[in-house]
């Protein structure tokens, strides 16, 4: 946490020893902001809910408690499929992919100024992706540089409104 985020901490925290009937002193509030230091102010303030929840703890959390239940929450995150997509995602996949590291590109080189015709660009990716679905897998994965550099055109031809 920043030190500018110690005020909504230490509203978290009171919070947090209200919903146990607690009290909290400066000690106990300078404790956690030391213990908590690295975790971020969100993932304390789920922390916080998670506890005050139906399935929370029955007393007041310590923090390497409230270490466990934040590292118990990112478990929680769905992992991705481990059988490979169906061929006829693959396309809109690439296709999503490369116009997520074209935003990045411009991004860094230009910081996005200018109008950015989204909808256009979609189209144009759209259409870029109702070709290449035709491809088999085979095909669409060594042609992948191909499929960069047909992306790239596109992109290039969309004129950008002043």
């Amino acid at each position: 946490m920043r030190t500018n985020e110690k005020k909504e901490f230490a509203e978290l925290l009171e919070k947090l020893y209200a919903g146990f009937n607690m009290p909290v002193s400066a000690a106990r509030t300078t404790a956690y902001w030391e213990g908590l230091g690295k975790m971020s102010l969100g993932q304390f303030a789920r922390c916080v809910e998670q506890c005050l929840g139906e399935n929370g703890p029955e007393r007041i959390p310590s923090v390497p408690a409230l270490w466990k239940i934040a590292k118990g929450m990112r478990a929680e995150v769905p992992k991705p499929p481990s059988e490979p997509l169906p061929t006829q995602d693959r396309p809109l996949l690439l296709v999503n992919g490369l116009f997520l590291k074209y935003l990045a590109r411009r991004r860094l080189q230009e910081g996005f100024r200018g109008f950015l015709d989204i909808p256009l660009r979609r189209r144009a990716c759209l259409n870029l992706v109702e070709w290449i679905s035709a491809w088999d897998r085979e095909e669409l994965d060594s042609q992948f540089t191909e499929i960069e550099r047909l992306f790239n055109n596109a992109m290039a031809e969309i004129q950008e409104a002043a």
